[in-house]
């Protein structure tokens, strides 16, 4: 049997070996800070794999994939078979990173999403196998190492996930959210299974703790574990709150005393960082809100907090993809939905408007398409009855150039109506921030005039 197995692994590892092509990596021509640079940048080692040389969008990538496939049916131990299925999800996200960084074409995005469905795939079967694992003192041992390293590669994966979403199309991000959704539900149920529910936050706390980074890393992290709060299980997110709290005690800590330049470097890392700005705004909010920070973060937070509301809202104004744009509506926590009702409820109405919008006009172009089909099938009619040749196929020349005319004055205006809709988007959502703001000044307004009444009446009383 292991002689069986061992030429057959080595056959296929021999073609991947003849058939890879060395893999270049392009260079970003973006500048970013060096504290975006040290806290987003992980590589294939980070992840506790190799760099890829076989990528997606090879032809040769069906053997890779049979390899690794073989390889986890000739396991039959189940931790084992977990520690296999996490290096194939790792090696799935560098190469999914190798790949935006090289080019970002059609075909690589199309080789991008299925990336991401075989990694949600990896993540399931990881814990099928860990559920499986036995009770022995060994495989314990074993299991308890396993999820240390199912943790901390979750933040790191998340990292370079988020940075690939942020400049990939819309169905490329779509598809990252719903697979960074799975592997969140997945960690979240295998810490749940594995760990004493009251050591959850000690072990999160210890992952983060170990991962290098800037002075300013407890924000990303904050973003991050907000994010993944949304997708653990509740006595799983109970815990993550306690972690939540230990990040911004260690945030306000590093930036109790900033300078200028410091400030500004923190405002180009806010401004600069990847991922889904709602969670790095309630990040900021719950920074905010903290008792224990001081007056001098919480202005540097207040201007922060607006420029990332911001970055939020062109963000969803931009968004073709309507149910994109409702996934992310709906990631966001109902702590943070009560504290922001109105502004929320605002967006989630507009996207719907939009919605109904997109829809209307599909159903339009799909009805214009199938007249379209039947005149030219009563074309195709009259023109089969012509009896000339020549005039039969001028005929047909007509009816082509004048189908192809018509497709494309179709096309033009269904372009022309989606900029419409976009650019009435962009108008309703500075209409909402313009609301939001009114609101939040005529409450600090309310404030500043309630505290001058009681100082008055405090000195009436003197």
């Amino acid at each position: 049997m292991n002689f069986f197995k061992s030429s057959i692994l080595g056959f296929i590892a021999l073609i991947i070996f003849i058939a890879m092509p060395l893999s270049v990596s392009a260079q970003s021509d973006e500048t970013v800070s060096a504290d975006i640079t040290i806290d987003e940048t992980i590589t294939a080692a980070d992840l506790g794999v190799s760099e890829p040389t076989i990528l997606p969008d090879s032809p040769w990538y069906i053997f890779k994939d049979l390899w690794r496939g073989l390889s986890v049916a000739m396991t039959f131990n189940q931790t084992a078979k977990a520690e296999k299925q996490l290096q194939y999800a790792n090696e799935r996200v560098i190469e999914a990173q190798e790949l935006f960084t090289q080019n970002q074409d059609d075909k690589t995005a199309e080789a991008l999403k299925q990336t991401m469905e075989r990694y949600q795939k990896n993540m399931e079967k990881m814990q099928q196998a860990v559920e499986k694992i036995g009770e022995t003192t060994e495989n314990n041992q074993r299991l308890e190492q396993l999820v240390q390293k199912i943790g901390e590669f979750e933040i790191k994966r998340r990292i370079i996930l988020a940075k690939i979403s942020d400049s990939s199309s819309e169905d490329v991000a779509e598809k990252i959210m719903n697979a960074q959704q799975t592997s969140g539900e997945t960690f979240g149920k295998i810490l749940e299974s594995t760990v004493d529910t009251e050591k959850i936050a000690e072990k999160i706390n210890e992952i983060l703790e170990k991962q290098g980074g800037s002075n300013f890393k407890d924000l990303k992290q904050l973003e991050i574990i907000k994010a993944l709060s949304q997708d653990v299980p509740e006595n799983v997110k109970e815990k993550l709150q306690q972690v939540e709290d230990k990040l911004v005690e260690r945030f306000e800590e590093k930036t109790a005393s900033l300078d200028n330049d410091q400030r500004e470097r923190l405002q180009t890392y806010v401004e600069d960082l990847s991922g889904n700005e709602s969670f790095r705004l309630e990040a900021l909010q719950q920074i905010m809100e903290n008792a224990q920070v001081s007056g001098a973060v919480k202005n540097i937070i207040s201007g922060l907090e607006t420029t990332v509301r911001a970055m939020f809202e062109e963000r969803l104004s931009d968004m073709e993809n309507s149910q994109l744009r409702e996934n992310i509506l709906s990631n966001i926590s109902e702590e943070f939905k009560e504290k922001n009702k109105i502004w929320i409820e605002r967006m989630q109405q507009l996207n719907q408007e939009r919605k109904e919008e997109i829809k209307k006009l599909n159903d339009e172009q799909k009805e214009q398409r199938q007249e379209q089909a039947q005149e030219l099938r009563a074309n195709v009619s009259e023109i089969k009855n012509i009896e000339d040749p020549q005039q039969k196929a001028e005929a047909l020349k007509q009816q082509n150039e004048a189908r192809m005319a018509e497709q494309e004055k179709m096309l033009e205006e269904r372009k022309e109506r989606r900029m419409d809709i976009l650019e009435q988007t962009k108008e309703d959502v500075a209409e909402v921030k313009q609301e939001y703001q009114d609101i939040v000044n005529q409450a600090t307004t309310t404030d500043e005039l309630k505290v001058d009444t009681e100082k008055n009446d405090t000195e009436d009383d003197e």
